[in-house]
């Protein structure tokens, strides 16, 4: 299983991430808007995505624990990528 990061609630972005993500990948789409993440949730409803809030900045997901990233790098981006 792969897990990809996407950084930025874009309806676009996240419809190329789930067309390359297998069956079994999962695809965590971050950003810091509830409202944003809602609208591209009811948009591309898909079991393989995950939605969680926060920026590039501050990353809530734990150490090395996604395998690809799309969108803008920050430090703590860097930190979550395998």
């Amino acid at each position: 299983m792969t897990a990809v990061l996407v950084v930025g609630a874009d309806e676009r972005v996240l419809a190329a991430a789930l067309a390359e993500a297998g069956a079994e990948d999962a695809v965590i789409v971050l950003d810091p808007s509830a409202l944003a993440l809602e609208a591209v949730e009811r948009a591309l409803p898909d079991p393989r995505v995950w939605y969680q809030v926060g920026d590039g900045e501050v990353v809530p997901l734990p150490d090395a624990s996604v395998d690809c990233v799309v969108g803008p790098r920050s430090p703590d981006v860097e930190r979550v990528l395998r």
